[in-house]
């Protein structure tokens, strides 16, 4: 059996860049099958016209300028998500952390893990 380490932390980086990557991917292949068969995702595109409303016109510049929103976006949300885990992973745990040094290198302790 393999032990797992007591703290277990995600690398902002790679989650970020896998994530960005998932959800740029995802976009353009719907958004690409979308203009070879109309049919195909249509209600998938509508949610997303929402977000990204110059991809209403359609055509290959607009599904290339989507995905690329959507890699920078997804990458976004990666990040956030790996950023805020770490946060409350450590303050579960009853370990120390910086806040953030931009913000004069608050630190926050646990009083007891939950």
């Amino acid at each position: 059996m393999t032990s797992i380490p007591s703290d277990i932390r995600i690398d902002t980086r790679s989650f970020a860049l896998a994530s960005g990557l998932l959800w740029g991917t995802a976009v353009l292949v719907v958004s690409a099958i979308h203009e070879a068969r109309p049919r195909y995702g249509g209600a998938f595109l509508e949610v997303l016209r929402s977000v990204y409303p110059y991809r209403a016109r359609g055509g290959s510049a607009e599904v290339v300028s989507a995905a690329g929103l959507a890699l920078l976006d997804g990458a976004f949300a990666g990040a956030t998500f790996a950023c805020l885990y770490n946060v409350l992973y450590r303050n579960r745990a009853g370990h120390q952390t910086n806040v953030g040094s931009a913000a004069g290198g608050l630190t926050a302790q646990a009083s007891r893990p939950l």
